[in-house]
Order: structure tokens, then C-alpha cells, then sequence
């Protein structure tokens, strides 16, 4: 049998050498406890049931070959993995920490259950896939204590400043980061990293503020978009000479009427088709829009939501277009009915003695 096939773990030799040492030495005191001990893990939701088999096994060393042993030593792996990654036990989850075994490190680090002072120690972990496992799962609770406050901010700006670009695009998916950990991101170096903050529904006004004059247009066009971008800034870019910054102001929420007015009567049909769809737009630019010359800005006024009867009546009959002329017949024969009601039911008031 070659060299190869005797190289095991340190792990799991040492397993091996407990195993035999407790087979032989055990007193009756010792087995109580053993089952004690056995109870506790049961009630902290860990199966020992492949455990128990595995030191049954062990007992059959002399007996066994290196193909099972080797067996043997992935089912134990397979189970720290999972105790690491459904684990509830904080004490467990700080022993499975300190696995040689990267993919247990990394669930461990996963585990929202993980104490933070365990997780501060994986922040600085040598694997990049365990820091990531960190920056996925770090939650800052701005109600918790001053004390976890600060050791979740520790750990974010720990993994924003990390080394490996991998690690920081973890944490920038992150929706419950401390607000410097956006600000701090949307000055990272890759711009990948920066546009996922522009992406990212909890990114700070701030961190929104200084991505809109990123010198990459998707990081900028990104941050534009964004519904917590202060509608001043929106104000301030509506009239930027690229016309990508423009139609990504045209769709924000924020975006004041006065800039949705000037985007109204922007140069590109988009961008007016845009304005014309936004719910915030005006009534006087939705008549200036319902005249224009390309048929998606006048079908966009026509399902705007506030056009009125004026409009409806206007595009029902004069549109060139026949799809448009009959859903704005459609629209507006509801309203006809309801003023027509109205009438009958003043009249009929004013009949009545």
C-alpha cells in the first residue's frame, strides 16, 4: 500500500486514537456522563446519531481498510458542515470556527446564529470564501446595544476595506450594513463593486450623492435610478448633456415636476415617452405630450393614469392612430357615463317637489 493511501488527516487520527483510548478506559461513571453529554446535544438540536456509528466504527480499525476510513472522514465532514450551517447553538457554532475544513468555516460564518466576536475572527479568516460567508450574513441592528453596534461596524469596515474584490462584492449585496459601509464602498476601486452599491435598495443618500458623479455612466445612470437619490440632485442632472442620465431621471419617483416638465420637451422620443409615463407629471405637459409626432409618447399619455377628459376627447377622435384612438374611446367612455349620471341625477333632484 503506498504512502498515499495512509495520508489522513491530524483531524481525524486524533478521532481515532480518542476512540480506542475511551473503548478501553471507560468506567460506568464515564458512560453516564457520556449520555448526559449525548441528552444535551440532542437538546441543542445536533444529531449525534452519525457520530455514534462513527465511533462504533472506529472501534474496527484494525479490521478496516484506508478506503473506508477515508469514507469515514468525508461522512464526518459532511456532518460539521451541516451542524454549521443549521446550528442554533452559539457555543457549537464558535468550536465548528475553528475547523480545519474551509466549507465548515464558511457556513459557520454564514450562520446569523454566530456570536459577533466569533465572526469578527472570520472576518480576518485566510480563505476569502469564509470572509465572504461573513459579509453575506452581518445584519447591524441600529436598536441593538452601543457594544454590538460598534463590533458590527468593525466587521463591515474590516470586509469593505478587504483585499479580495470577491469578499467586497458579498458585502455590497448586503441590504443591512451600517450606513459608512455604503459610503466606503462607493469609493472602492472597482467599479463593479460601485455600481452594486448604486443597486443596492439600502445604499445611503450619501454614498447616491457621490455615485452620481462616478466617472463610469452605468455606475452613474445606476445611481440616478435609485428611489433614494434626493430629489435636488435629480433637479440638478435633468438637464445633463448625456442622454442616458437624462432617461434615468425621467423614471425616478423623485424626480420634481419642474424636471419632469423639462424632460417633457427633451429632443429624444424616449425620454418624452418616459416623462409622459411618469405618474408624477404634470397635467399641462400630459396635453403638450398628447400633440407629439411619435406614436409611443402619445400612447403613453393616453394610459397615463390622471389624463383627463379633455385629453381623451381630444386623442379619441383626431390620433392617426387607430389603437390609439380606441383605447382613448375606451378610457373615456366611463367617464362619459358617470357625467351623464350626474346630470340625470341633478335633474331628477331638482324635478322632485
Amino acid at each position: 500500500m503506498s504512502g498515499v493511501d495512509y495520508k489522513l488527516t491530524g483531524r481525524f487520527l486524533l478521532g481515532v486514537g480518542l476512540a480506542l483510548l475511551f473503548s478501553s478506559t471507560q468506567t460506568d461513571a464515564e458512560r453516564s456522563v457520556e449520555a448526559e453529554a449525548v441528552e444535551e446535544r440532542i437538546a441543542e438540536q445536533v444529531m449525534p446519531s452519525v457520530e455514534d456509528r462513527l465511533r462504533k466504527d472506529l472501534r474496527k480499525l484494525s479490521r478496516s481498510g484506508v478506503s473506508q476510513l477515508l469514507r469515514w472522514e468525508f461522512e464526518v465532514d459532511r456532518e460539521q458542515k451541516r451542524r454549521a450551517n443549521s446550528s442554533s447553538n452559539p457555543r457549537e457554532l464558535v468550536k465548528l470556527a475553528d475547523d480545519e475544513d474551509t466549507g465548515v468555516r464558511f457556513f459557520v460564518a454564514a450562520n446569523r446564529n454566530t456570536p459577533l466576536g466569533t465572526r469578527l475572527a472570520l472576518a480576518a479568516d485566510r480563505e476569502p470564501a469564509v470572509r465572504s460567508g461573513v459579509a453575506i450574513s452581518l445584519a447591524y441592528d441600529p436598536l441593538a446595544t452601543v457594544d454590538r453596534r460598534r463590533l458590527s461596524q468593525m466587521i463591515a469596515a474590516r470586509l469593505a476595506a478587504d483585499e479580495n474584490v470577491l469578499v467586497r462584492l458579498s458585502l455590497v449585496t448586503n441590504e443591512r450594513l451600517p450606513t459608512e459601509s455604503y459610503e466606503t464602498l462607493a469609493r472602492d476601486s472597482d467599479y463593479v463593486v460601485r455600481q452594486k452599491v448604486a443597486e443596492n435598495p439600502a445604499a445611503a443618500r450619501a454614498a447616491l450623492v457621490k455615485l452620481a458623479q462616478d466617472t463610469v455612466l452605468t455606475v452613474q445612470t445606476a445611481a440616478f435610478l435609485h428611489k433614494n437619490m434626493p430629489p435636488d440632485q435629480l433637479a440638478m442632472a435633468a438637464g445633463d448633456g448625456n442622454p442616458m442620465v437624462r432617461l434615468a431621471i425621467s423614471q425616478n419617483l423623485n424626480t420634481p415636476v419642474v424636471s419632469l416638465d423639462s424632460l417633457a420637451n427633451d429632443t429624444l422620443p424616449i425620454i418624452r415617452e418616459m416623462a409622459a409615463r411618469h405618474p408624477n407629471t404634470s397635467l399641462i405637459s400630459l396635453h403638450n405630450l398628447a400633440t407629439d409626432n411619435d406614436a409611443s409618447v402619445v400612447l403613453a399619455v393616453v394610459e397615463h393614469p390622471t389624463a383627463n377628459r379633455d385629453i381623451l376627447t381630444t386623442l379619441a377622435y383626431s390620433s392617426t392612430e387607430g389603437s390609439i384612438r380606441a383605447l382613448a374611446q375606451k378610457r373615456l367612455e366611463p367617464i362619459l357615463r358617470e357625467e351623464i349620471r350626474e346630470d340625470i341625477m341633478e335633474r331628477w333632484k331638482t324635478a322632485t317637489p
